[in-house]
């Protein structure tokens, strides 16, 4: 990823605060996630999905529940050049035809309704308070 970090139309935020996280979540049509880790559930998709993200992702372990039917599933082998291929397909895919606002509040209603991310977000939002004042 990072050897891609300077490609025309990417733009690499590195780490974020959760706050930063979701301001940039709010900001962005897609959630690109080609991971090959065994989700339980995947915090970072609830609150992309949250803030009208449609996710592009490796249905994986917990992730197809997580995500729920309003993502894009790109199912495969990771390490196969052609799912590699099928994967960057179903991203440029969804950046031509990027979600409605219509979906976007559907899935966004459909997650806090399933996950209550929120509830997330207010305990992230404590953590880090608490971190900050121990530092």
């Amino acid at each position: 990823i990072l050897a891609h970090k300077d490609a025309p139309g990417l733009v690499w935020r590195g780490r974020l605060t959760a706050q930063a996280l979701r301001q940039e979540f709010q900001t962005a049509n897609l959630f690109v996630y080609p991971t090959t880790f065994q989700e339980t559930s995947c915090r970072a998709a609830i609150r992309a999905a949250a803030c009208g993200c449609l996710p592009v992702y490796r249905p994986l372990a917990a992730l197809e529940e997580t995500i729920g039917a309003f993502g894009r599933a790109v199912p495969g082998n990771a390490a196969d050049v052609a799912y590699a291929r099928a994967f960057g397909d179903a991203v440029a895919e969804a950046m031509l035809n990027p979600p409605t606002a219509e979906e976007r509040r559907a899935l966004s209603e459909d997650v806090i309704r399933r996950h209550d991310p929120w509830r997330v977000w207010r305990a992230v939002v404590w953590q880090e308070a608490v971190v900050e004042v121990a530092a």
